[in-house]
């Protein structure tokens, strides 16, 4: 009977869901369409007489802020602000780590009294490894503790089968507890008086060692400074809030390896995201808030970028309001920007460049210097955004088309008001000099970039800035062009699996979410978890938006609804084609235009003068913002009811929410 009731749920929220998407975009659509037997025919009729008789070129129009936009748009950002910061992660965590560099090195830790030991709990650092924990009552005679499995690694220095501290590469920077055997001990009591920590790989760090007696009380140490510094840092039962979970365990530490100066753990991507997210690790510390802030702070950025679009775009500020909180509780918006991986990066200058995009597409066609600075600072966005992650170059393919899209419409534009007589005195006034300025902005810039993103990749190698080093050959060859082989070649050839895999059309129907964190809570039938899914009436109605675009532009000619077509189907496309492991979270870049979509569903209803507009608008809005605080749980990693979970959110039985 429970399972019956419980079903019967899911069914319900699945269908009213549905339902309200299903809605609320036919809605928009409908008040969008001329009606039969009103007189929107005249209007429809001298726009047609109008268009022929002056023949108005096909474009869109640049809307500009006004002093209404200021407190919304401040409101907004100070809300998700909040929301997106809130619990985001602590803000301590050791700072110091002892560095072992050579089979001699050890570190010696006296406990304060000889007493029996409980647990040991240690702080892992930048590399995959582990250690070997020696005791002593003398500290002359040392006996090794038996533990774990000891990690294989190249650099194996030690021929013991065991390791009582490993560091896999699944749990650097966190909270671990030593695996000890107490069976080697007489009575299982593990009692000590001196430790002994002896790297199994180098080169490898160790943060901090806490010892605990078998009360759950912590003993004082000495000894090894590096290593008993920071014991208030401790946590015994650590979660999100204490360590990296799921990707961050690249991307974080190779933050945390550019700012030491070294080669990063990540080269599987581009270094410039890793490099901007040292700003949050140098303003908080190496803690779980340093390593997310910036990333986060770049998803608020996305905010604003989306209200400054969507005003340009429809000049309301009830769509712009709206659009923005839609993008805001969106769950895989929350969810990627405060995890510490560097796909918030890429979006956000995906979202920038298609900005500065559409206000290239509103210039003025007779006035070619009006079209460069939006030119400029969209191929400028486009090169940070490429040396963040290569997806961006995916939106390039979308923003070539709006270029040569505009030449066409300036060209025709030209023409038809008598400015140019032929098609080939337009390029050669206008064509050329836009063609060249796109060379320039769009090929040499981002190049540029690209190319200086790896400055610490030289470094690292021994080579540096002020030695010559972006004037020599060997930096390009050696350094850049070697690490885009390795790149592609990691992409092309990758055929790891992952039971959260999925593909292109799982994610545009939110079928196969994926689990980054979980943890068992403290009380019974709880737990933390945060995934990563797009909100489901975002996805559903989004999606069906999309598909209406293709009907406002082919019989209503409207240009927006083109552009909006072009920057959705340039971000996925391109993953139709990709075979190896992906997951739901590269539908992010595409989530932008789904949002953009649905504010063009917003705008057409507003615009019809229907007297249930607004009410269907910020209906919809309020409905999405419901699904927010509903989910929000399994969004943030608080813990939670095991019944809340099953009861109110598995709608699906692919929904991997906990």
């Amino acid at each position: 009977m429970e399972r019956i009731l419980t079903e019967a749920i899911h069914g319900a929220f699945l269908l009213l869901t549905a339902a309200v998407c299903i809605g609320f975009v036919c809605y928009g659509i409908h008040v969008s369409r001329r009606k039969a037997g009103s007189l929107d025919w005249i209007r429809e009729y001298a726009e047609t007489v109008k268009r022929v008789k002056v023949k108005k070129p096909l474009r869109v129009t640049l809307h500009k802020l006004t002093r209404h936009d200021i407190a919304p748009l401040i409101i907004l950002l100070a809300v998700f602000t909040f929301v997106d910061f809130f619990l985001l992660g602590g803000f301590t965590a050791p700072q110091t780590f002892l560095k072992f560099t050579s089979g001699n090195d050890s570190a010696v830790i006296a406990l304060e009294n000889e007493t029996d030991i409980g647990k040991i709990i240690y702080y892992s650092g930048d590399k995959n490894g582990g250690y070997e924990l020696d005791y002593s009552l003398d500290g002359e005679s040392w006996t090794e503790v038996t533990g774990g499995q000891k990690p294989q690694t190249a650099n194996h220095i030690s021929s013991a089968d065991e390791a009582a501290m490993p560091q896999d590469h699944s749990r650097l920077f966190a909270w671990q507890t030593a695996v000890i055997n107490l069976e080697q001990f007489p009575n299982g009591v593990f009692r000590a008086k001196y430790l002994r920590v002896r790297a199994v790989s180098l080169p490898i760090r160790l943060g901090e060692i806490v010892v605990y007696n078998p009360q759950g009380l912590r003993i004082g140490i000495s000894g090894a400074p590096l290593l008993c510094d920071e014991q208030d840092t401790a946590s015994t039962n650590p979660t999100y809030m204490q360590g990296t979970y799921f990707d961050e365990i690249y991307h974080a530490t190779s933050a945390f390896q550019a700012i030491q100066g070294e080669s990063m753990y990540d080269t599987a991507h581009p270094p410039l995201a890793k490099i901007i997210m040292t700003l949050g690790i140098r303003a908080f510390g190496m803690t779980p808030f340093g390593w997310r802030a910036t990333g986060t702070f770049f998803g608020i950025l996305q905010l604003l970028v989306m209200y400054l679009l969507l005003k340009n775009m429809f000049g309301k500020t009830a769509v712009a309001v709206c659009g923005t909180m839609l993008l805001g509780v969106d769950f895989m918006h929350f969810a990627q920007t405060r995890i510490a991986t560097i796909d918030s990066y890429p979006v956000f200058f995906i979202l920038l460049s298609f900005y500065f995009m559409y206000r290239f597409m509103c210039a003025d066609e007779n006035k070619t210097a009006k079209k460069m600075r939006p030119l400029a600072l969209a191929g400028l966005s486009f090169g940070v955004g490429a040396a963040t992650k290569w997806i961006v170059i995916y939106a390039g393919a979308g923003l070539l088309a709006m270029f040569i899209l505009k030449l066409v419409l300036d060209g025709r534009a030209c023409r038809t008001s008598g400015r140019y007589k032929s098609a080939g005195a337009f390029i050669a006034r206008q064509g050329l000099p836009l063609m060249g300025m796109a060379f320039v902005f769009f090929i040499m810039l981002p190049a540029v970039i690209y190319c200086l993103a790896y400055i610490p990749y030289g470094i690292s190698s021994n080579m540096s800035v002020k030695g010559g080093m972006l004037w020599d050959i060997k930096y390009y060859k050696n350094v850049v062009w070697s690490y885009q082989k390795s790149m592609f070649n990691y992409h092309k050839d990758l055929t790891a699996t992952h039971p959260y895999q999925s593909q292109w059309y799982q994610w545009i129907v939110d079928g196969y979410p994926i689990l980054f964190y979980r943890k068992d809570g403290i009380v019974s039938g709880s737990h933390g978890s945060i995934i990563s899914m797009t909100n489901p009436a975002i996805t559903w109605a989004g999606l069906i938006a999309v598909i209406s675009m293709f009907w406002f532009w082919l019989k209503q000619k409207e240009l927006r609804a083109l552009l909006i077509l072009i920057g959705f189907f340039s971000q996925l496309l391109p993953w139709m084609l990709v075979k190896r492991c992906v997951f739901s979270y590269h539908y992010f870049p595409s989530l932008i235009f789904l949002v953009i979509a649905l504010a063009y569903i917003f705008d057409a209803a507003l615009s019809s003068k229907d007297r249930l507009a607004k009410r269907w608008v910020y209906g919809f809005t309020g409905f999405c913002g419901a699904l927010f605080c509903l989910f929000y749980p399994v969004l943030s990693g608080i813990q939670t009811p095991n019944e809340y979970i099953n009861i109110f959110l598995k709608w699906l039985p692919s929904w991997a929410i906990g």
